[in-house]
This record gives structure tokens, C-alpha cells and sequence, in this order.
């Protein structure tokens, strides 16, 4: 099991199998692992987070759901790394628009909201087809080129009648779903994770409040100190979480909280990470779309002719394109690649 650091390991050439023990940098003895060996050897460490820079620290708390023998084998023993899958193929475009060789779309790992069977909401394909439509809308009209190069783009701001406000979005974000779920921390302070059972936790801090979401029908409120003892091992990961994420942010200089805080029905709805980018499908339609070459980010939040596309890029403040200005100009080549590939990810779940 993960918790003792002892791990079985298969020769997939061999069928060979082999006991491994992991001893932290502070045990001694002889047969004490250097951190490179540990580094490669460990089947259980989390790889690179593109949305948090590096690894989170060890959890030392019981799994968000019951652990299964599937769980305990490694790749190949079972079947398919359940984190890794292959998602059809896609055809990018080069600068100029030309389509490309296709190549195919490997998913390292995804997640989804639960669904009571006898809950009277819909099917989670909906959200899927929504944030297609809205990434297809920033791509129908407009050639590809210089991104709205006669248009003077806005700051990140959603403008409500009367109102500004910044755009919620999530600047950091942590892959950890294998054995606990998909944490995000959110441009106004709060954070959530969407746990390996299906479930979802938000810690909203200005209201000093946790919501939970057993699945997509039900949401229940309590107050930090009131959680009940049940829901202490998912609050713990929560918790974690947000203080890495927190740190990494103020480690950056990014952390900043916006004006308007989230709904408490907010949640993370779908998470799906390919090797290009990682994709977020928030509740209130919000596209989240987190880029690893360029570390671009980009965001449509709105609906329908509401629609803007918020993007930020490394170093630079975030700058929103309403729906018309990208119907007239168009998008630049990178934000047309980024997006294309958004939806031949959502294609193919």
C-alpha cells in the first residue's frame, strides 16, 4: 500500500515480481534509497503538475474513496493505466492555418462529478456539449490571424449591468487524482477539489464555510468547525491542497483575491489532462483551458452572446475578447490551436 511506502513491482518482460520499500531521506542503514533512485523507483510519486510547477507533498491521510486491488497493481498488470488513455487523434494547424499530421490525443488523466441515478438532473454530457459550443463559437468566424490587431481589447473584467468584476477563473491547479482527486484554487481565495469517489469540496473562505457535493443533485453547508467526522478525511486533502497551492501562488507573487467571490454552487463539474494542456468545466459554463508549452491560460466564461475569451499569458495581465470582436478579427494562431485542441479532447470522451 501506498501509506506504508511498500509497493509490488512486475517485470512486464518477465512476469517477475518484486517487493520494493521506500525509506524517507531521514531513515538510515545501508539499504537507504538516494533521491534519485527513490525519484525513478516509486510508482506511487505524482508526476509534474503542469497547473503547480512540481509535486505536492506526501498525504498522509486515508484515500477519498475505498481502495480496491485495481488500485495496488501498477500499468500494464490489470489492463490499461486507468490515468493513461488513448483519445483518438487530432489535426492541429501549423502558424499559417494548414492542417498538420494528425497525431493522437493522450489523456493522462480525467475526472467528472457523480450523477444519483434518481436525481432529476441531466446527463453530464450536457456540460460537455456546452463548452464545445462555446469553444467553436471563438473559432467560427474570423480568419486566423494577429489576434484582434485594429480592436483595443478590455482587462479581464466581467461586466454585469452596472457592475465590473474580475473573471473567476483557476490560476493553480494540482493533479493528484489517482489516489485522492483534482484541487484548484480559484482567482478569489477559495478552493476545491473534485475527490476520486466522484464527490466535490470547496472550502470558501471569506464566508468560512465548506460546501460538499456528494454528486450533481445534492449540496450541503457547514461551517469549518462543524464538518462532520465522515467527511474529515476529504477535508483533509482539501486543506492540503489549498495550502500548496496558496504557497506556490505567493511564491509567484499571484495570489489576489477578486472582489466578488464564487457562488457556493460553484464546483468543478469535469477535469480532463492531456500532454498539451489540462481542461476545466466549472458549473456556471465557465472553459477553462491551461496550456503547458507557452503556459498560457485561457478562459471563456458568459453565454451565448455574453461570451468572452480571457487570456493570459506568462508574465502578462489578463486581457478579454468579447464574442464580436472575435467574430470580426479572429484568433491569434497559439489561442486557435489551444482551442481546437479543447475540443478534440471534449470529441472524444
Amino acid at each position: 500500500g501506498a501509506f506504508s511506502r511498500c509497493y509490488k513491482l512486475t517485470d512486464m518482460s518477465t512476469s517477475s515480481v518484486f517487493a520494493l520499500k521506500v525509506v524517507p531521506h531521514g531513515g538510515g542503514g545501508a539499504g537507504r534509497l538516494c533521491p534519485s533512485d527513490k525519484r525513478r523507483m516509486s510508482v506511487a510519486e505524482v508526476p509534474p503538475c503542469m497547473g503547480s510547477g512540481s509535486a505536492p507533498p506526501p498525504i498522509l491521510v486515508p484515500p477519498a474513496g475505498p481502495f480496491t486491488p485495481k488500485e495496488a497493481s501498477g500499468p500494464g498488470e490489470d489492463g490499461p493505466d486507468p490515468d493513461s488513455t488513448e483519445w483518438g487523434s487530432e489535426a492541429s494547424l501549423s502558424e499559417g492555418g494548414v492542417p498538420c499530421p494528425r497525431r493522437p490525443v493522450r489523456l493522462l488523466s480525467q475526472g467528472t462529478l457523480g450523477i444519483d441515478p434518481a436525481g432529476p438532473q441531466g446527463s453530464p454530457r450536457q456540460e460537455v456539449e456546452a463548452a464545445i459550443r462555446s469553444l467553436q463559437l471563438c473559432l467560427d468566424s474570423g480568419a486566423p490571424g494577429p489576434l484582434l490587431t485594429s480592436f483595443h481589447p478590455v482587462p479581464a473584467m466581467q461586466d454585469p449591468p452596472g457592475e465590473q468584476r474580475p473573471i473567476l477563473w483557476a490560476p493553480k491547479w494540482v493533479d493528484y487524482s489517482s489516489k485522492y482527486g483534482f484541487g484548484y484554487q480559484l482567482s478569489d481565495g477559495g478552493s476545491g477539489v473534485l475527490l476520486r469517489d466522484g464527490t466535490h469540496m470547496a472550502l470558501r473562505p471569506t464566508e468560512g464555510q465548506v460546501i460538499y457535493m456528494p454528486d450533481r443533485g445534492k449540496l450541503e453547508t457547514f461551517a469549518l468547525r462543524d464538518v462532520p467526522s465522515l467527511l474529515g478525511a476529504k477535508l483533509a486533502v482539501l486543506r492540503l491542497f489549498a495550502r500548496y497551492m496558496q504557497r506556490q501562488l505567493r511564491e509567484e507573487g499571484g495570489l489576489s483575491a477578486a472582489t466578488w467571490p464564487a457562488a457556493p454552487s460553484l464546483c468543478l463539474l469535469r477535469f480532463l489532462v492531456s500532454e498539451r494542456a489540462a481542461l476545466l468545466l466549472f458549473s456556471d459554463g465557465t472553459v477553462q483551458v491551461s496550456c503547458s508549452g507557452d503556459q498560457a491560460q485561457l478562459v471563456l466564461s458568459g453565454g451565448c452572446e455574453e461570451l468572452r475569451l480571457t487570456v493570459w499569458e506568462q508574465g502578462q495581465p489578463g486581457t478579454s475578447y468579447p464574442l464580436g470582436a472575435l467574430r470580426s478579427h479572429g484568433c491569434a494562431p497559439a489561442a486557435r490551436q489551444h482551442l481546437q485542441h479543447a475540443i478534440h479532447m471534449l470529441q472524444n470522451i
